[in-house]
């Protein structure tokens, strides 16, 4: 019999849309779906400023991230937290497309097999009204994250846990 892999529910914060574009990430995080007090998050001094409107968005300023952590520190940490466990993600592609993007600078292979919550609800509950993460919480999970505060990697991240539990209970 074999274990099964852990699954880990992550979000990153980024510069922009697209890392071809010279987006970055500035945050990560991640939190062990079975286990929410096993988390790994940092700030990292990508190299990049922060748009004003991401800033307005998470409160985080360019400033912020020189205390931060350079991202082979950051994506090394990073993949040593999630080993080859199962990934969940809002909006899983674009997650996707970054993590790749900067696992490939540092010359690490991104293998880890991602799951979308966003496309899971959408198949699960088909007339909502939205699919953002801040409705789904609301909604599903009566969470008013407008009231907690920033927009920041971690408390997404442990949102996006909690959704995943919940489409795994139903």
């Amino acid at each position: 019999m074999t274990a099964r892999k852990p699954v880990y529910a992550i979000d990153l914060e980024t510069t922009g849309l697209s890392p071809l574009q010279g987006d970055r990430v500035f945050e990560i995080a991640a939190v062990r779906v079975d286990r929410e007090a096993e988390q790994f998050q940092a700030l990292i001094n990508c190299g990049v400023n922060i748009p004003k409107n991401i800033e307005k968005l998470c409160g985080i300023r360019t400033a912020d991230l020189q205390a931060g952590v350079f991202p082979d520190v950051a994506f090394r940490d990073f993949k040593d937290f999630v080993g080859n466990g199962i990934l969940v993600a809002h909006n899983a592609s674009f997650d996707r497309s970054f993590l790749r993007y900067e696992y490939n600078n540092l010359g690490f292979d991104f293998s880890n097999s991602i799951r979308c919550t966003l496309k899971l609800y959408k198949k699960a509950r088909p007339r909502l009204p939205g699919y953002s993460l801040r409705y789904l919480a609301k909604k599903i999970l009566n969470l008013d994250l407008e009231r907690g505060g920033r927009h920041r990697a971690l408390s997404d991240a442990l949102v996006v846990a909690l959704l995943w539990k919940n489409l795994r209970k139903a």
